[in-house]
C-alpha cells in the first residue's frame, strides 16, 4: 500500500510539472483531407481550428477528453450526393465550417439544404423560405448556396429584415453601408458572389445593437502600414469584424454604447514556426487572434491580426 501510495504521489506530481501546453498551434498545409490526421492528433489535445492561411491555426480551448473533431468536406461539391452526404454527418454533429466539418464536445445535430428553381428568381424565392424556416447561410456549393439549420430547436428566432448589397469595389460598398448604418441597420455578413459582384448583407437592428453603429474600412498593403491603420482605429473604439476579413471591404465597427478601445498586433506570415511563437508570444501579452486578410498584387502577402482591449472609457 505504501508503494501504491508513493507512486500515486509520484505520477500526480509529474502530471502537474508538465508544461502547459501554449494557446496557438499551427498545423502545416491548409485544413483538408492531407493534413486532417495532424489536426484531429490537436484536437484531441484541447485544440480548435481558429482560421487558416497556407495552414491551419488551432487555438486551445477544450480539455479532453471533451474535444472537437473534424471531418474534410466531401471532395465533389455538388449534387444529391453531395447534400446527403453533409445530411448524414449533420445526424452525427458534424457542422460545416469552412472546407472542413466540425463536431463540438457536446454536439447538436444539424440539416443541410439547398434553394431551389431553375431561375435566379425562383431559388431567391426557395432561399427566402429557407431563411423563415430558421435555416442560415453556411457555405457553397457548386449547385449553389447551401443553409443549415439545427434539428429539434424549437427556439428558432425570427429573421430581423436584411439588406443585400453587391459591389465590385470597397469604395463602393462603403458609399452604401454608412447611409443603411444610420438608418439602424449593421453588417451580418459577406455573400456569393452574383455576376461578377461580391456581396454583403446588412441586417436591422435590435435593442441588443448599442445603439447605432458606425463603420470604417483599411486596406492591407504591408505589416506596419496596417498595424499603424488598426491601432488608429482602436484607439477610436473600432473593433475589427473577423468575418469581414475573407475579402475587401475590411470592415471595423463601433457602437453608440461602445466603452473599450483597442490595440493591434499584426503578424507578416512567414514560416509557421515563426507565425506560432509570435501568436503565443501576443496571448501572453493579452492578444487574441482574429483571422488573416490578404493583399494581393504582382504575389499574395498575407498578415494574421490580432487584438487586444486596452481599456474602458466608462464614466
Amino acid at each position: 500500500m505504501k508503494k501504491m501510495t508513493v507512486a500515486c504521489f509520484v505520477m500526480s506530481t509529474a502530471l502537474w510539472a508538465q508544461p502547459a501546453l501554449p494557446k496557438y498551434k499551427v498545423v502545416k498545409g491548409y485544413p483538408g483531407a492531407a493534413n486532417i490526421a495532424a489536426i484531429n492528433a490537436a484536437a484531441d489535445q484541447g485544440y480548435r481550428v481558429a482560421f487558416a492561411y497556407q495552414s491551419t491555426v488551432l487555438r486551445l480551448e477544450s480539455i479532453p477528453p471533451d474535444t472537437y473533431r473534424y471531418l474534410p468536406l466531401p471532395q465533389a461539391r455538388a449534387g444529391a450526393s453531395f447534400l446527403n452526404t453533409l445530411n448524414q454527418q449533420g445526424a452525427l454533429g458534424y457542422r460545416w465550417v469552412d472546407t472542413l466539418l466540425e463536431k463540438e464536445p457536446h454536439p447538436r445535430n444539424y440539416e443541410y439544404r439547398t434553394a431551389e428553381g431553375f431561375t435566379l428568381n425562383s431559388r431567391d424565392a426557395s432561399a427566402e423560405e429557407l431563411v423563415r424556416e430558421g435555416f442560415e447561410q453556411i457555405g457553397e456549393s457548386l449547385g449553389g448556396v447551401v443553409y443549415i439549420r439545427e434539428l429539434g430547436n424549437s427556439d428558432i428566432k425570427t429573421r430581423r429584415p436584411s439588406r443585400v448589397l453587391y459591389e465590385r469595389t470597397g469604395k463602393n460598398f462603403m458609399k452604401k453601408i454608412g447611409p443603411l448604418a444610420r438608418e439602424g441597420y449593421r453588417y451580418r455578413s459577406k455573400e456569393p458572389i452574383r455576376g461578377g459582384r461580391r456581396g454583403l448583407m446588412m441586417e436591422l437592428c435590435d435593442s441588443s445593437c448599442g445603439g447605432a453603429v458606425e463603420y470604417r474600412s483599411f486596406d492591407v498593403k504591408e505589416a506596419a502600414q496596417l498595424e499603424h491603420d488598426l491601432n488608429s482605429l482602436g484607439a477610436e473604439g473600432f473593433r475589427v469584424l473577423p468575418n469581414s476579413l475573407y475579402n475587401e471591404p475590411y470592415l471595423a465597427e463601433r457602437t453608440a454604447a461602445a466603452r473599450q478601445s483597442y490595440s493591434y498586433r499584426v503578424i507578416s506570415v512567414s514560416d509557421d514556426q515563426a507565425v506560432e511563437d509570435a501568436l503565443n508570444a501576443g496571448d501572453r501579452e493579452g492578444y487574441d487572434a482574429l483571422g488573416v486578410a490578404a493583399h494581393v498584387g504582382w504575389t499574395a502577402h498575407v498578415f494574421v491580426i490580432l487584438k487586444k482591449t486596452i481599456a474602458s472609457t466608462a464614466p
